[in-house]
């Protein structure tokens, strides 16, 4: 079957398109519509996201001061926290580890492990379009005029 002649089948048989009539722009938006559905997939864990504060709060206010005085310290463990990086992260966490306590460092530990549900996971989605189901890709207001005309 033609292009032309799937388009015009679609519309033959979809009430919501043949109230449009002659918009075609309009009866070509319902074809590249993409409704939300159910997201199939299930929302995962990630590593939970930390800050500086997290950090810096597992450990002693006695330790954090001495881990303030080590120059630069504090910028680069930030700098590590905000772009998500675990791996400069433990490496802070063993610069550091002759400063600080067996119950800080399982504290840091446990908080490397922690995890959250995923923050960009979406309850929904955008699902196929007519157009898409039907395998036509984009549908333009031309095609749609082509169709019935």
């Amino acid at each position: 079957m033609a292009r032309k002649d799937i388009i015009r089948a679609e519309i033959d048989s979809n009430v919501a398109m043949q109230a449009l009539g002659d918009n075609y722009p309009a009866v070509a938006a319902l074809f590249n519509e993409r409704p939300q559905v159910a997201n199939p997939a299930p929302q995962q864990q990630v590593a939970k996201r930390l800050g500086i504060r997290d950090l810096f709060g597992a450990i002693t206010p006695a330790e954090a001061r001495a881990l303030y005085m080590i120059p630069g310290y504090r910028d680069d463990v930030q700098k590590a926290a905000e772009a998500g990086d675990r791996v400069a992260l433990q490496m802070y966490v063993g610069i550091a580890a002759s400063d600080l306590s067996q119950q800080s460092l399982a504290a840091l530990a446990a908080l490397m492990q922690a995890t959250e549900p995923d923050p960009a996971w979406t309850a929904t989605i955008p699902g196929d379009s007519i157009a898409m189901t039907l395998g036509l890709g984009v549908v333009r207001a031309a095609d749609v005029q082509e169709a019935l005309n």
